[in-house]
């Protein structure tokens, strides 16, 4: 009777254990996915930033060309301009959108060339805004 007793005990012991295992494995997975759901959706809110401070950027070259000689700060961006290159057509100015997280480092950067075409009068007139890998 006590090795019956004991073999029931043990069997209640090793389905506890398997309960265990077995909500641990649950319990990891569903951390492990709501970590790819927020990474995906930190990665989509930095893009959507940088997009949108790459459009400022553009209103502001467009406003005043002579800005492209300093990097500024478009709301959580820094924009860091580059060297502008110039031909006959049209001009092409490099700059990088970066989000700056905690201590000043970027989290997320984005290369982009904003293309201004040279109109009849001389001026220069945004063309497009292009995402460069």
């Amino acid at each position: 009777m006590n090795a019956t007793r004991r073999g029931k005990q043990g069997t209640a012991l090793l389905s506890l254990i398997a309960l265990t295992a077995i909500s641990a494995m649950i319990c990891g997975t569903l951390l492990m996915r709501s970590f790819e759901a927020y990474h995906a959706s930190a990665m989509t809110e930095w893009r959507l930033q940088t997009r949108a401070a790459a459009e400022g950027a553009v209103v502001l070259l467009s406003a005043d060309p002579s800005v492209r000689r300093s990097d500024g700060q478009i709301g959580a961006c820094l924009i860091r301009y580059g060297e502008p290159q110039t031909s006959a057509r049209e001009t092409r100015v490099p700059f990088d959108a970066e989000v700056e997280g905690k201590a000043e480092r970027a989290v997320f950067a984005a290369r982009y060339v904003a293309h201004f075409r040279v109109s009849p009068t001389g001026a220069p007139e945004f063309d497009r805004l292009e995402r460069v890998q």
